[in-house]
């Protein structure tokens, strides 16, 4: 959702391509419990001491133009509002075991990712929830371990709205990356977004797919 301007509050609100999906294939059960907002147009370099008296510091923000809500969802929302304790004075972060990762798509090559989040209440945990995007389904297979204890569960790709491609995304404690196997010499490249669920964060990790790895997949990686 977006303001149309910051003179008047009116809220645009719009479905993203899954909310869409949903709403069409089963209206009944879609019910929106939750939502959240995100500052992604704003650039806080321009706060500005120097501007005079403290109620222009912001002056240049406040003016700002505002984006219209979009339809996809690997698209927006990519630095969201949180409410953090009184008194807490650093922002949580996320890292990975990985900071990218070139795959031998002729073995079907898998790798574990396993995000932790720094600075959250109570030190550094990797026990919660975070959502991941893969930016180009036609190049890995996406599953994840849910914070329930479930065991790997598998996600379906989602026709994105750029291009016409098609992601994947899931939410879960960690996630299983497998290269689509395939002789195609072609290098091809695509992203793992990861975003956290309840402390906030993100990261981006490049994946790169050829033929000239020596990786072999058996299937069994796992990270405690």
């Amino acid at each position: 959702m977006g303001y149309l301007n910051n003179q008047t509050v009116i809220v645009d609100a719009v479905l993203t391509r899954r909310g869409r999906e949903l709403l069409a294939t089963s209206p009944q059960s879609f019910n929106i419990t939750q939502f959240a907002l995100s500052d992604d147009e704003v650039d806080y370099n321009l706060w500005n001491e120097n501007a005079g008296t403290s109620d222009l510091y912001g002056n240049v923000i406040e003016k700002m133009p505002i984006t219209q809500a979009i339809t996809d969802d690997s698209q927006l929302m990519k630095y969201k509002l949180m409410t953090l304790s009184r008194g807490y004075s650093k922002m949580p972060y996320i890292t990975s075991n990985y900071s990218s990762y070139t795959f031998n798509k002729e073995v079907g090559e898998q790798i574990t990712i396993q995000p932790a989040t720094w600075n959250a209440p109570g030190g550094t945990i990797t026990t919660t929830d975070y959502t991941a995007i893969l930016t180009n389904a036609s190049l890995a297979m996406l599953t994840t371990d849910t914070l329930g204890g479930t065991g790997h569960t598998t996600v379906q790709p989602i026709t994105s709205y750029n291009a016409g491609l098609q992601y994947t995304t899931a939410v879960g404690i960690r996630f299983y990356v497998r290269a689509i196997q395939g002789t195609n010499s072609v290098t091809e490249t695509c992203d793992l977004i990861i975003s956290g669920n309840d402390w906030g964060g993100r990261i981006v990790i490049p994946l790169t797919f050829n033929i000239v790895g020596t990786g072999v997949y058996n299937g069994s990686e796992s990270v405690a």
